[in-house]
């Protein structure tokens, strides 16, 4: 597993990069200090199944952290992507979730929640399945649709916001390429993802 780490700051992002080790000791963590690094480590390590963006603490005079959000996402379309800030998980998570990432955490978390939120990301990593590669995330929100659960009880089981879920929901869809939860449940038993 291959697992990119994004920050600016040397010594912060040896932290979590320790704890990564500890917790996935057969991974390889390779450093950037910007998401402009990208395109060089693709060359030098290979395509990430991971990626971890740090953002700055004053990330608007960085630019835009949704756009390098988008950017990331567009060029690792099925890497899982988290974003680490430390604006308030209720006020950005749905919105970076929209720009592409896979999960938010926020840097004043502590140490258990960080390395909580790490093993949430590596739900995110699709699986191959036949043909719509799903992570695993993914697949756990079609089984719970269908069960016929909404947005609201879906986001009480995961702990998450209904917000969050609507985003995963909608990268979901457009992952199976349709509009809707019974156009999803259908291309999915179509597909052979649920019996």
């Amino acid at each position: 597993m291959l697992i990119y780490l994004i920050d600016a700051q040397p010594l912060p992002r040896e932290a979590p990069a320790a704890l990564l080790r500890r917790l996935y000791p057969g991974a390889t963590v390779a450093l950037l200090g910007a998401p402009g690094d990208a395109p060089d480590a693709l060359a030098q390590h290979g395509t990430p199944d991971a990626i971890i963006l740090a953002l700055p603490l004053a990330a608007r005079e960085e630019g835009d952290a949704f756009a390098a959000v988008q950017r990331l996402h567009a060029l690792f379309p099925h890497a899982a992507l988290m974003v680490a800030s430390t604006q308030p998980a209720a006020q950005v998570q749905a919105a970076f979730v929209q720009a592409g990432a896979s999960t938010y955490v926020e840097k004043t978390a502590d140490v258990d929640a960080v390395g909580a939120a790490f093993q949430d990301l590596l739900g995110h990593i699709p699986q191959e399945q036949k043909a719509h590669p799903l992570s695993q995330r993914q697949q756990q929100l079609l089984a719970m649709l269908d069960e016929g659960l909404g947005n609201r009880d879906i986001a009480q089981r995961l702990g998450l916001s209904e917000h969050t879920i609507k985003a995963y929901m909608w990268r979901l869809f457009k992952r199976l390429g349709v509009g809707s939860r019974t156009q999803a449940l259908r291309a999915a038993r179509a597909a052979g993802l649920l019996e």
